[in-house]
C-alpha cells in the first residue's frame, strides 16, 4: 500500500480559497475548497506502528465478542477498491489526488481493523477478492452514500462506548482518527455530488438525478434486509447490528446522540461545505414521530423525552449529550412570565451533566473533551454571562513553545448556559495542543456557539508577547442585539513597562 505524507500535496498547484470568501457551489472555487480540505486535513498515522494494548479479560471478552469485523473489514476492502477505480477515471489534477487519498484512507482502515483483530486473535472468515466495478461512478456512489448512513449511526455509537466504557480509553484512542477520517470522507463526497451535478450538460443533471435515487433506494433496500443475498443485507448494517451489542441504548437516546456527534464533528470544517443532510433528517423525522407516539401513549415523561437511559459496562445510567435535544424541545412553561424567581432546576436535565460534581482527569486534547450544557432559567431574557480565563496555556504549533493568554468570553444565552466546569476542562485541555492564537480564540468561540446556540457571543484572546509582539484576537457572531447590556472587556492593550 502507497505510503502518503503531507508534503506529498505541496505541489498540487491550487490554493484554497481565502476564509471568509464566498464559494458558490460547483464552481473552480468550490471544487479546490472540497479537495483542499480533504489534503490538508490528511493525518499522516501509520497502522504498522500502532501499539495494540494489553486488555483486560472482560475488555477482551467484549471486544472479541463483537460480531462485526469480518463485515467491517470487508466493507473497508470494498470501498478501497471502488473509490481507486473512480479515482482513474478522474481528469481534474485536484480531485483526481482528493480521490485517490479518500481510497488510500479506506484502505488504511482495512489495515488498522486486520491489524486488531490479528492482535486479538479475532478469527475472520477469509476475505473476497475486491473486484474492480463495471461501473466505476455508480460503485463510488454506493460507496459515499453508504458511508453517509454508517458514519452518522457511527458517530453516535462511538461515543455511546466511550462513554460508557464498553470501548477501553486506549481503544477509544486508537479508533478516534479512523472516526474522524469517516466525518472527513463524506463531507467531501457530498460536496463532490454538489459539484459534479454543476458541472455536467443540463440534459444529462436529470440522468444524474436518477442514478442519485437509485442508489438510494439501492441502500434502503439492502438496510431493510430486504436483499436475497444475506451477507450483502449484513453488511449493509454492520454499525447498528454491531452498536446493539455496545451498550443498552434506547432508540430515542441512540438518534439523539447521533445527530449530536454528527453535528459537532461536521462542523469543525469549513462552514461553506455542504453537509450531509437526507440521513439527519430522516433521523429528526424519526425523532418527531417517537415523540408523537409518546405523546399520545401519555407518557408520564414530558413528550419527547426518552424513557430509557445509556448504560455503561457496569449497569450504570449514564446521561450525556445524547439527551441534550430534547430538553430543547420542552414547551416552556407558563409560569415563567408571572414568577419573580425561577422555578427549580429540572432533576433530568441536571442528570445530563458528566463532569460536574465528579472526579474528573481531564483530557489531552480539546477535541476530546466534552463542553456540556445546562438549560437557561430565565431563556426570555436577555442578559450577558462572562467567563475569564486569565491563565490560559496552549502551544506554538511550529516550535512547542507554551503560550499564554487572558481570555474573556462574552454570551447572551437563549435556551442554554455553559457548564463553567466543562468549560474549565475543555481550555485546560489546551495546554499539549499546538495551535496558532488565532486558531485557538476562534475554535473556542465556534465550539461554545454549537453546543449553546447563543444570541450572540464574542470573545477576546488577550495574548502575551511572543518573539516580542503581543497578539489579541477578537470573534463575534454578529452585531451587539439591542438593549443587551455589553460592557467593555477591561483588557487594556499590552505596554510592557511603558
Amino acid at each position: 500500500m502507497k505510503r502518503w505524507n503531507p508534503s506529498d500535496f505541496d505541489d498540487a498547484g491550487e490554493a484554497p480559497p481565502p476564509p471568509g470568501s464566498p464559494v458558490k457551489l460547483g464552481s473552480a472555487a468550490h471544487k479546490v475548497l472540497l479537495s483542499r480540505t480533504l489534503l490538508d486535513t490528511f493525518d499522516p498515522y501509520r497502522p504498522a506502528v500502532i501499539d495494540w494494548p494489553k486488555l483486560k479479560p472482560d475488555a477482551l471478552a467484549r471486544i472479541t465478542s463483537l460480531p462485526i469485523w469480518d463485515i467491517a473489514v470487508q466493507t473497508e476492502g470494498k470501498a478501497r477498491a471502488r473509490v481507486l477505480a473512480y479515482a482513474e477515471r478522474v481528469s481534474d489534477p485536484l480531485l483526481k489526488r482528493a480521490v485517490e487519498l479518500n481510497g488510500f484512507e479506506e484502505g488504511r482502515h482495512k489495515h488498522v481493523l486486520s491489524n486488531l483483530v490479528e492482535a486479538y486473535g479475532i478469527r475472520l472468515k477469509p476475505e473476497p477478492a475486491y473486484k474492480t466495478p463495471r461501473n466505476a461512478e455508480w460503485a463510488f456512489m454506493v460507496t459515499g452514500f453508504s458511508e453517509c448512513i454508517d458514519s452518522f449511526f457511527a458517530f453516535g455509537l462511538f461515543e455511546a462506548a466511550k462513554r460508557t466504557g464498553y470501548f477501553p480509553q486506549e481503544l477509544v484512542e486508537t479508533f478516534e482518527p479512523v472516526i474522524r477520517e469517516e466525518g472527513r470522507h463524506i463531507l467531501f463526497f457530498v460536496n463532490w455530488v454538489a459539484w459534479r451535478r454543476r458541472n455536467m450538460a443540463l440534459w444529462r443533471r436529470p440522468l444524474f438525478e436518477l442514478k442519485v435515487i437509485a442508489v438510494w433506494l439501492f441502500l434502503v433496500y439492502e438496510r431493510l434486509g430486504l436483499a436475497k443475498d444475506v451477507g450483502t443485507a449484513e453488511e449493509a448494517n454492520f454499525t447498528v447490528n454491531g452498536g446493539a451489542d455496545l451498550a443498552d441504548v434506547n432508540i430515542a437516546e441512540l438518534i439523539d446522540l447521533c445527530l449530536s456527534e454528527n453535528d459537532r464533528r461536521l462542523g469543525a470544517y469549513d462552514a461553506r461545505l455542504v453537509r450531509p443532510k437526507f440521513v439527519p433528517r430522516m433521523a429528526r423525522l424519526a425523532r418527531w414521530m417517537l415523540r408523537l407516539r409518546s405523546h399520545k401513549s401519555g407518557s408520564s415523561r414530558p413528550p419527547g423525552v426518552a424513557t430509557g437511559t445509556i448504560k455503561s459496562a457496569h449497569g450504570e445510567a449514564i446521561f450525556g449529550v445524547a439527551e441534550d435535544r430534547r430538553v430543547a424541545d420542552r414547551p416552556r412553561p407558563r409560569y415563567v412570565q408571572r414568577m419573580s424567581h425561577p422555578p427549580a432546576p429540572d432533576r433530568d436535565a441536571l442528570s445530563d451533566l458528566t463532569q460536574l460534581g465528579r472526579q474528573s482527569p481531564g483530557f489531552d486534547r480539546p477535541e476530546a473533551a466534552r463542553l456540556e450544557r445546562v438549560p437557561n432559567p430565565h431563556p426570555d431574557t436577555l442578559y450577558l454571562a462572562r467567563f475569564t480565563a486569565p491563565e490560559f496555556t496552549s502551544l506554538c504549533p511550529v516550535t512547542g513553545q507554551p503560550d499564554f493568554a487572558q481570555l474573556v468570553i462574552d454570551y447572551a444565552p437563549q435556551d442554554w448556559l455553559i457548564e463553567s466546569k466543562s468549560l474549565k476542562l475543555y481550555l485546560g485541555a489546551f495546554r499539549n495542543h499546538g495551535a496558532f492564537h488565532e486558531d485557538c480564540t476562534v475554535a473556542i468561540g465556534k465550539r461554545i456557539v454549537e453546543i449553546a446556540a447563543p444570541r450572540w457571543l464574542r470573545i477576546g484572546g488577550y495574548w502575551y508577547p511572543r518573539g516580542g509582539i503581543p497578539i489579541d484576537i477578537f470573534y463575534q457572531t454578529g452585531p451587539v442585539p439591542d438593549g443587551l447590556w455589553a460592557p467593555d472587556q477591561g483588557v487594556m492593550p499590552y505596554r510592557g513597562r511603558g
